[in-house]
């Protein structure tokens, strides 16, 4: 968003601009999408979102590549500064779509966002079923793989539109899903969201970063494989970025599904017994 620009030139790329430029970025994407294609509104605001967020993506990794290579600031602190960010953007996109989430009518919502929706039936928050360690890995992991060769190929076009669908899948369904289960409009129902956050929120938190870390592998990869020959010292480190990186996003993927399959679930039964 081009409004932001001057800010980033004046104070930075702050944690904290990047995701209120992502919040107004997913109330715009939803709202133009909802007027020009109301049918489909939900999959092309990820669209427009994503579009109107690549160039902040792009100076975050420009950022990134400027601390590791020209500052040597160090290669862990640099990455630790672009992963927080990106999750940042991602933290405000989900903000975005859910403040639309509980403000517009349920009915308007389950047809702008039926394929968000479509997973969760009619299910309200009463009666959420999260499923058992091995399946959750197996899906998550799948969805892991595709976000690191989505990275891989379009590089922060990628990493836009994997972490726009999840902004809009969980930004959209868990606010219908409380307002299901405990039908009321405004503070009502950002109140029982509330209610419902204790149950979901760590791992979410902990998938969301999982996610983000090998989108980071992939797009380091894809532009070290571009960038230096076969057998060089800057492609050999690139190489050991991407491994870690994406290691550590394996391991944070098992904690969250580890969270959601066990301490989850057992919040959930007692928030809504």
């Amino acid at each position: 968003m081009y409004l932001f620009h001057p800010l980033y030139e004046r104070r930075g790329l702050s944690n904290r601009l990047v995701l209120m430029e992502a919040f107004l970025l997913g109330l715009a994407g939803v709202g133009a999408a909802w007027v020009l294609f109301p049918q489909y509104a939900g999959l092309v605001s990820i669209f427009l979102a994503a579009f109107a967020a690549a160039d902040t993506l792009q100076r975050l990794f420009e950022r990134n590549q400027d601390e590791v290579w020209r500052r040597g600031d160090g290669s862990y602190r640099a990455n630790e500064r672009l992963a927080f960010a990106i999750l940042s953007m991602f933290t405000g996109l989900v903000a975005g779509y859910a403040l639309v989430s509980l403000a517009a009518p349920v009915e308007t919502l389950d047809r702008i966002f039926r394929p968000q929706l479509a997973p969760f039936g009619g299910r309200t928050a009463a009666d959420l079923v999260l499923p058992g360690f091995l399946p959750l890995l197996g899906h998550n992991a799948l969805v892991m793989v595709a976000g690191f060769l989505a990275a891989l190929v379009y590089r922060e076009g990628g990493i836009l539109l994997v972490l726009g669908w999840n902004a809009s899948l969980w930004g959209s369904a868990f606010p219908v899903l409380v307002r299901r289960a405990a039908p009321g409009e405004g503070i009502a129902a950002a109140a029982e969201l509330g209610r419902l956050l204790p149950g979901i929120l760590p791992h979410l938190l902990l998938e969301s970063m999982a996610y983000v870390l090998v989108a980071m592998a992939g797009v380091f990869l894809s532009k070290g494989l571009l960038r230096y020959r076969a057998g060089t010292p800057e492609l050999r480190r690139v190489l050991e970025a991407s491994v870690t990186i994406s290691g550590l996003a394996l391991l944070t993927l098992v904690a969250a599904c580890a969270w959601e399959s066990q301490v989850s679930t057992w919040v959930l039964s007692r928030l809504y017994p």
